[in-house]
């Protein structure tokens, strides 16, 4: 490990080429991964909360859940809904 520091301070300028030729192949290795970042992925189910604070069970019933599922029920290829 001593000589490999010792050529390393000897040899500045072929460390310094060294260390280019390692930083362009791993650009040029970066560029060639064939991955997507953001798949495209298609969830079978939505989950939708709504809180109403301070409202009973009944009023958030009628006043939040009912509206949005007569909303959401128009939703193409929708087979279920739980509430």
């Amino acid at each position: 490990m001593i000589r490999l520091t010792q050529f390393a301070i000897a040899k500045r300028s072929v460390t310094v080429l060294v260390t280019i030729g390692l930083l362009l192949g791993g650009i040029f290795s970066w560029s060639q991964l064939n991955q997507e970042l953001l798949p495209d992925i298609q969830l079978p189910f939505v989950v939708v909360v709504t809180p109403l604070p301070g409202a009973s069970a009944q009023d958030v019933s009628t006043q939040v859940t009912q509206p949005i599922e007569r909303t959401i029920g128009s939703v193409a290829r929708l087979t279920h809904i739980n509430s």
